[in-house]
């Protein structure tokens, strides 16, 4: 699994970037990227767009791409828009290794 750490703003200023780099993570990853926005300040409709064009183009490669350490104010963004219905959200990068969130469920 490979993690990318955005920080700052995903805008359109940077959002090629973030594109360039999430592309390349998901031609290395073996099968799961991880991208952390713990430390994302600012979001705004083209970073959401970024995000989803990266997840569909992990799709097509047999890849996952899951978000984590989404903050309160980029989540309702997803949830406003009804992205989070694309986006699969993780609260922990546990929850990405095989059988994590089984595990962790009761039952």
């Amino acid at each position: 699994m490979l993690v990318v750490a955005l920080a700052g703003e995903l805008d359109i200023a940077c959002a090629s970037q973030v594109a360039a780099a999430l592309d390349e993570a998901i031609a290395e990853s073996g099968h799961e990227v991880a991208v952390d926005l713990s430390r994302l300040e600012y979001m705004d409709s083209t970073g959401l767009r970024t995000l989803l064009e990266a997840r569909e183009r992990a799709a097509a490669r047999g890849r996952r791409l899951a978000l984590l350490g989404v903050s309160a104010r980029a989540r309702r963004v997803i949830e406003l828009t009804g992205a989070d219905a694309l986006l699969e959200i993780v609260e922990d990068i546990d929850e990405l290794r095989p059988g994590g969130a089984e595990e962790a469920a009761p039952g």
